[in-house]
């Protein structure tokens, strides 16, 4: 799920501005073509804020994607500890997934070694 209003944050638009143009690009439509042709649904945005708008649906859906996979690949009867959650929650990049992983996976190693 996208976060629009933390979008909508990092690109220092209101909400009910992006929301929108976010339907329209989550659909599959290309940001020119909404800037050409949808501009009265868009609320009229410049082609640089649809374009990072793009951007930024895109690497929200790769982080949740890359979390999604991280709890997938998770051996069976492996359970995350709270600090490994609390690191998936806050990660803003897959970098930062990828780093909550490897840390979770020391100390399990740790905790497993006589």
């Amino acid at each position: 799920m996208t976060d629009l209003s933390g979008i909508a944050r990092r690109l220092r638009l209101p909400d009910d501005q992006i929301r929108l143009a976010a339907d329209l690009i989550q659909q599959g439509f290309h940001p020119s073509f909404i800037e050409r042709y949808r501009s009265d649904e868009s609320g009229g945005l410049p082609s640089e804020v649809l374009w990072s708008l793009k951007r930024e649906i895109d690497r929200s859906q790769r982080l949740e994607a890359a979390k999604q996979r991280s709890q997938e690949q998770l051996p069976k009867e492996a359970v995350l500890d709270d600090e490994a959650n609390k690191g998936l929650n806050r990660a803003l990049s897959e970098t930062e997934v990828d780093v909550v992983m490897r840390a979770w996976r020391a100390r399990r190693n740790l905790a497993q070694t006589p």
